[in-house]
């Protein structure tokens, strides 16, 4: 059975010198009195799990990882947490769960794989 539903309608991600981060834009309906109930999983495999409870805003429980929720999730986790050296191939896959039941995953497979490059040898766009 396929399910058309979804909470979450974008996902970016981008990086600097020091960090990782990721960005969620959720559908209209995903306000704050629904994301209560909502718990975000960010899982990065051997590098880590992170649970952010929408209850009560999400937490920095973990060191080395800052987030926001508000009309959107935005995360900032540090190179040094995700790969020892901060920077190599890191992968993730992002879960919704309404108390203990996933609700959404993405991707719905294999998680997505990213490499983030050694520091200085960033490109990044410069004006």
């Amino acid at each position: 059975m396929h399910r058309t539903e979804h909470f979450i309608s974008n996902i970016y991600f981008a990086f600097d010198y020091d960090r990782f981060y990721i960005r969620l834009d959720f559908e209209k309906r995903f306000h704050l009195v629904v994301a209560e109930n909502n718990k975000l999983v960010v899982d990065f495999g051997s590098s880590g799990r992170y649970d952010f409870d929408f209850k009560n805003g999400p937490k920095d429980d973990n060191p080395g990882v800052e987030s926001v929720f508000e009309r959107v999730f935005e995360a900032g986790f540090d190179r040094k947490i995700l790969t020892s050296t901060g920077y190599g191939e890191i992968s993730m896959t992002i879960a919704l769960y309404s108390k203990d039941k996933l609700i959404e995953k993405w991707p719905a497979d294999n998680p997505i794989r990213i490499d983030l490059p050694e520091r200085d040898k960033e490109i990044f766009w410069q004006v």
